[in-house]
Formats: C-alpha cells, sequence, structure tokens
C-alpha cells in the first residue's frame, strides 16, 4: 500500500431508527454489514449503497457481525443473550446460540467452521457454526467480555474484557496463553494484525496499543483521541491502523511508528466500529448519528 494522506466521504448507509453499533466487511469487500440498536442487522451492497438484506429475529440490540470466510454467512451477537448464523443470499436464519447472558463480541475462524462469542458473563465460549455445538468455553475474565478477534492464521483468539486486561487463548484447546495489562480502563476492542503476530486493542482510557502477542510487550501507545476508543481495524498490508472514537473522528496511524497520519472527520455523533475493506482501499464507519461512512483512501 501507498503512503496514504487522505480519506474522503463516497457513500453514506442511513438507518431512520436507531444507533449503529458496529459495521463488518465482508471478505470479498463487495458487502458492509451493519448491526444495530433496534434488533437488526442490514447487509448492503458496497458499491451503490443499496439495502441488500434486513435480517430480523433478535429481540434486542444487535452489538456486532462476523462474516464466514467464503461469504455466504454470517454471524451476529445481540443483547437478547443469542448469537445467530444466518444464509447471506436468503436472509434466513439457520441457528440460534444460546447463553445466559447479553452478548457483545463475535467473531468466526479464517479456516474452520467455528465462531467465538463474548459474553457479558465473564466467558467466551467457541461454537461450531454447523451443529450449534459449544467447542471451548473461555473463562478467566473477571468482568464482561467485550470483544473477541480470531487470528488470522487460526491458531489464536484473544478477548478484551471490562476487567482493564486482554487474554491470548490457544483456540485448538481453549486455554489461556498470556494476559495483557496495560490499559488503566474498560479494553472495548481487539483486532490481530495481517502476520497474526500483534494486536491493537482499544480502551476508554481514550488510548489504542499495540501488543506483540508472543512476549506480551507493548510496543506503541496511540495517544490523541479526546474520548473512549470503541474500535480498531488494521490496513490489509499491516502498515496502518484505523482507530474509532467517542470523540467523532476515526485517526489513521503508522502502525509501527505511532505516527498520526491523519483524521476522518463528518460523523456528528460518537462513532462505535470501523472496519478496513480487504482490498485495501475503503474504511467503513459506524456511529451513533444512524449512518455507515464509506471512505476511500489515497
Amino acid at each position: 500500500m501507498s503512503q496514504l494522506s487522505r480519506g474522503e466521504t463516497i457513500l453514506i448507509l442511513t438507518n431512520t431508527t436507531g444507533s449503529i453499533w458496529g459495521t463488518t466487511w465482508s471478505p470479498d469487500s463487495l458487502r458492509i454489514a451493519t448491526t444495530d440498536q433496534d434488533a437488526h442487522a442490514c447487509i448492503w451492497d458496497a458499491q451503490t449503497g443499496h439495502l441488500l438484506l434486513t435480517l430480523t429475529g433478535h429481540a434486542a440490540g444487535v452489538e456486532n457481525a462476523a462474516w464466514s470466510p467464503d461469504n455466504r454467512f454470517i454471524a451476529t451477537a445481540s443483547q437478547d443473550t443469542t448469537a445467530r448464523i444466518w444464509d447471506t443470499t436468503t436472509g434466513r436464519s439457520l441457528l440460534t446460540l444460546t447463553h445466559t447472558h447479553p452478548l457483545h463480541g463475535i467473531a468466526w475462524s479464517p479456516k474452520s467452521h467455528q465462531i467465538v462469542t463474548a459474553c457479558w458473563d465473564t466467558t467466551a465460549r467457541i461454537w461450531d457454526a454447523l451443529t450449534g455445538q459449544l467447542v471451548h468455553p473461555l473463562a478467566g475474565h473477571t468482568q464482561p467480555v467485550n470483544g473477541v478477534a480470531w487470528s488470522p492464521d487460526n491458531r489464536q483468539i484473544a478477548t478484551t474484557s471490562d476487567d482493564q486486561t486482554t487474554h491470548i487463548w490457544d483456540a485448538l484447546t481453549g486455554q489461556s496463553s498470556r494476559i495483557l495489562t496495560g490499559h488503566i480502563n474498560v479494553v472495548y476492542s481487539v483486532a490481530w494484525s495481517p502476520n497474526s503476530q500483534q494486536i491493537a486493542t482499544t480502551s476508554a482510557d481514550h488510548t489504542s496499543r499495540i501488543w506483540d502477542t508472543a512476549t506480551g510487550q507493548m510496543l506503541h501507545t496511540f495517544r490523541g483521541h479526546t474520548s473512549l476508543v470503541e474500535s480498531a481495524a488494521w490496513s490489509p498490508d499491516g502498515m496502518y491502523l484505523v482507530t474509532a472514537s467517542k470523540d467523532r473522528t476515526a485517526r489513521i496511524w503508522e502502525a509501527q511508528t505511532g505516527k498520526l497520519c491523519f483524521m476522518l472527520t463528518g460523523h456528528t455523533e460518537g462513532i462505535n466500529s470501523v472496519a478496513w475493506s480487504s482490498n485495501g482501499t475503503h474504511i467503513a464507519t459506524a456511529s451513533h448519528d444512524q449512518t455507515v461512512r464509506i471512505w476511500k483512501l489515497s
């Protein structure tokens, strides 16, 4: 990826009924999924902004969604204590995974039919997305689990929590391999670098941090946001990190130096989620202002 210097809004997706909590690109970068406070998930054409499907069935707000690697399915995590698997062509609900507490995060294995959910009961859980069978509980956090991400090499899972820690887990055994400490407030989200060697975390302490997952060393702290940082995403080549904050901005940083490159401004309320397209050319941001903005990078 060449040196980035700016981002321009080229498309705005509007939800007329409430705040948009999550956004994620399909692996082929052709569609965008959004989740909202009104118990919906929506699938949009990323080129035209046309609404393709509305996924209805949850009974409370839908926090996040995750695509299957082949683009055929999507998993959603809801405050109604369930996760659902949907067919992305028909919009049909295929499977419901029931928990005892609300869910916040969800991730799909990049190389298998498993998903992992992050629950407010202090656990994360690995499930078989075809059968609904529980594979492993991931127990170790002492407060609600907020974020979860599966490493691109399929070997590890990272979780973040209100307990201010990030845990690294062996995805095969479900055993905790490392606990990362350093944030001084709730840790919201986590994102793996494309080479599976680093993670980025975001926090209510107004920072994002990059960590070496093999050693547990904190490599960089990104400061500049003036409110809590909700979400982060890596560029596909690992050169850049984008962070999204309640201060209504998203910020692009050089991942290996911590240098701020530029800001994305335009949302009128806080940004809840950010995602980078797999082709590296676009970023999506989801906001309390009931919009998702698609930004073209140059």
